[in-house]
């Protein structure tokens, strides 16, 4: 080896030894720089549960995808750097680690194609000055090169197709080397590169959201307390499901620092979460200068935001509808400036606005949303608030906005007075409430009501002692197993036994009937967890009945019911089925986001179980939706990873089943482009 490329290597390695924390979340510069060594959790990369080593060995070119925050430029950090030290100790690949927007940033600044070799000159000349002229074009030349491509995303929307097009034909010609390419999933599809194997990021399983933790609680503060963040987050499953993304994790992980706790309180917890990403050393020096305002100004801008994509059930926005609203909501000068301004700030702080789809931008997670949109919520008065329960309050897509309300209301009592205004006394008088359903829905919407007045009492800082008798008494009128506290299954074991046979027969209707009367003989007087745990799954069992017997809104707040069980539990093997059945039941209702919601929740879970028939039952389903609404090329892709995953869980049965419609759905697109050129 030369001397030269020795030296190259070195840097390689010194460049990507650490991480500069505010890189990956702006705003927290404070925290300095982290060893990469000492922070990074191997992530594992799906279809196959591979580590990026693996993929690397084993395909010449591929790309990775992965939400933002997932993880992707660390790995790309660590994979350099380890590329680097297996280089100087014997024969292996030479990294190379580029910005896809620096390629794309050096292809525009001539007039004519520039073949990659010259990019590489221009790259070198830039980064690496002091190397001989053609070192990194000669050994890319030579075939001994892992190209390392980050942020594919990050290329303009205008020029991604020619610098995807430019990608492709660089790796067919220099075909001996290596390529992998990051980039965010929302981004990807239309311009997907041809002859890549595509991989996606895996979230953190609880053993490495447990080293995460230990790794960077060390690398942060120099003690260890790891432990006591892994349980503060096992003591919420909500507060749980953030900690996958491991941009969200780290913001955890930093408030936990700043308050010495994780919050009790869920609402708190994503203020304390919020002020973490918006203050900070760049906050008190650059932007009271700029844009005079104050961060519960910031904080009721973004509320604005989140209501008006809640009312319209969005969960993004284009970019100049983001700073309109922020225009219409702070009151500054020359607001058309500033609103841009602000919006720029909030977005480069990271983890709290991220980039969805080109110009295009949401909440780093839908429960931000859902915290400002209550944070507006509150600050309407009480005869708003009213109306808006009377509108959304039997809407599933609504139901962690008012959960977040009744904890940040100083009186939640006004709020669980309006949900309860319009609960029966009994059942039977359900009718009267919902004109036009039948009995049995009727029950069902009440049955959800009071779920959800549950879950907000609970959550309430203090009711009057009043109006909780009136809750107690709403919930003991009402169908038995509504409220949060365990129950007590009856006696009657024969009359489960006759129902579990009657379904194994495929006597549904029966199977229904005796589900239901063994449901309705459980009382609310306080029961084992055991006893709980069969509750959730006869629950279950009555919502697949009743989803055969094409009874949707009766299955959907029954398996609701089973699902928020499951999850009390800790039971993720049996929620993620039901929130795959979920999934299931809106599609029927043709609430196809909520069914793609819910699909992708039950793959998160089947994921962390590392479960292969039920990832690809999840991809299967996502595939079937997306060729329901026309999305032909996006069903492609969810038809071939199922397939993939049935194979390796060796079930031939369901492979050959999807690949007919994985043929329709390639028929379709392809008819489809050629409709388009026909067109032009």
């Amino acid at each position: 080896m030369s001397t030269d490329l020795r030296h190259y290597l070195e840097q390689v390695i010194t460049e990507n030894s650490s991480l500069q924390l505010s890189s990956v979340m702006p705003g927290l510069s404070q925290m300095g720089r982290l060893g990469v060594q000492d922070i990074y959790v191997p992530l594992t990369l799906d279809p196959g549960g591979l580590t990026v080593e693996t993929v690397l060995e084993q395909h010449q070119r591929t790309v990775i995808l992965g939400e933002p925050g997932s993880g992707k430029t660390l790995l790309l950090k660590y994979l350099a750097r380890s590329l680097a030290l297996t280089s100087l100790k014997r024969q292996g690949w030479i990294p190379i680690l580029i910005r896809a927007h620096e390629i794309a940033r050096i292809l525009y600044s001539f007039n004519t194609d520039l073949p990659f070799a010259g990019i590489l000159e221009e790259y070198q000349r830039a980064y690496y000055p002091d190397l001989p002229e053609r070192l990194l074009p000669s050994q890319f030349e030579s075939g001994r090169c892992a190209l390392l491509l980050d942020g594919l995303d990050e290329v303009p929307e205008s020029a991604r197709p020619r610098i995807a097009h430019y990608i492709e034909t660089t790796a067919a010609q220099f075909a001996q080397n290596r390529y992998l390419v990051t980039c965010r999933s929302a981004a990807y599809a239309p311009v997907r590169l041809s002859n890549f194997a595509e991989f996606s990021v895996r979230g953190l399983d609880d053993e490495a959201l447990a080293r995460f933790v230990d790794l960077y609680s060390s690398a942060l503060a120099g003690n260890r307390v790891s432990n006591d963040i892994v349980n503060a987050l096992s003591q919420n499953a909500d507060i749980k499901a953030l900690a996958s993304n491991p941009l969200l994790l780290t913001i955890l992980i930093i408030t936990f620092y700043n308050h010495r706790r994780l919050p009790e309180q869920k609402a708190e917890l994503y203020r304390s979460m919020v002020y973490t990403l918006l203050e900070g050393r760049e906050y008190s020096k650059g932007l009271p200068a700029q844009i005079p305002i104050r961060l519960e100004e910031i904080e009721q801008a973004l509320a604005r935001v989140a209501w008006q994509m809640q009312l319209e059930r969005r969960e993004s926005l284009n970019q100049q509808e983001f700073t309109d609203l922020l225009k219409d909501e702070v009151r500054v000068r020359t607001p058309e400036k500033l609103s841009g301004d602000l919006l720029r700030f909030i977005s480069e702080r990271g983890g709290l606005l991220i980039d969805v789809a080109p110009n295009t931008m949401g909440f780093a997670h839908r429960s931000f949303q859902e915290y400002f949109a209550a944070h507006w919520l509150v600050s309407r008065q009480e005869k708003d608030l009213r109306k808006y329960v009377r509108q959304y309050a039997d809407d599933p897509y609504w139901r962690g906005v008012f959960i977040f309300t009744a904890e940040l209301l100083s009186d939640a009592a006004p709020l669980i007075e309006a949900l309860l205004d319009d609960v029966p006394v009994g059942v039977r008088e359900s009718k009267a409430i919902y004109a036009g359903r039948d009995e049995a829905t009727g029950v069902s919407r009440v049955r959800y009501r009071l779920a959800l007045i549950d879950d907000c009492a609970a959550s309430a800082r203090q009711l009057p002692d009043s109006l909780r008798i009136r809750l107690e008494k709403a919930m003991a009128r009402s169908r038995p197993g509504i409220a949060r506290s365990p129950v007590v299954w009856g006696s009657d074991g024969e009359l489960l036994t006759r129902a579990m046979s009657a379904h194994q027969l495929g006597n549904t209707r029966l199977a229904a009937d005796l589900y239901t009367q063994w449901l309705d003989r459980s009382a609310p007087q306080g029961g084992s967890e055991s006893d709980s745990s069969q509750i959730a799954e006869v629950e279950y069992r009555l919502g697949n009945c009743l989803l055969e017997l094409d009874r949707s809104h009766d299955a959907l707040e029954v398996l609701q019911s089973a699902e928020a069980r499951f999850r009390q539990q800790g039971n993720p093997e049996r929620r993620a089925d039901a929130l795959l059945t979920l999934g299931i039941v809106y599609q029927r209702l043709t609430d196809y986001e909520l069914a793609r919601w819910h699909y992708k929740d039950a793959q998160r879970l089947y994921q962390r179980l590392n479960s292969r028939g039920g990832i690809a039952a999840a991809q299967a389903n996502l595939g079937r939706l997306e060729f329901e609404t026309g999305s032909f090329e996006r069903a492609e892709r969810h038809l071939r990873e199922a397939i993939e995953y049935y194979l390796l869980a060796r079930d031939e049965t369901n492979a050959n089943q999807l690949r007919t419609l994985l043929d329709g759905a390639r028929e379709r697109h392809a008819r489809r482009i050629g409709q388009k050129r026909e067109i032009t």
